[in-house]
């Protein structure tokens, strides 16, 4: 269980520095490609990450549940 305990936060922290890092971008680029980009690939990824935060929290959960059971 250790290997899934903080690792939501350590996901959420990522996807907080990527979005601080692409915003960064916008006073350079400008461009109907930087929304392209945005769109294809970024949106996508934030999204899936998220997702991927969830699961690691209900899976941190079910597992706290099944180590209770078993004690």
């Amino acid at each position: 269980m250790a290997g899934v305990m903080g690792d939501d936060a350590l996901l959420q922290k990522a996807i907080q520095d990527l979005l601080e890092a692409w915003n960064a971008t916008e006073a350079a680029w400008h461009d109907d490609a930087r929304d392209e980009f945005a769109e294809h690939h970024l949106k996508p990824i934030e999204g899936r990450a998220r997702d991927a935060v969830k699961a690691i929290n209900m899976l941190e959960s079910l597992l706290a549940e099944a180590t209770r059971q078993c004690q």
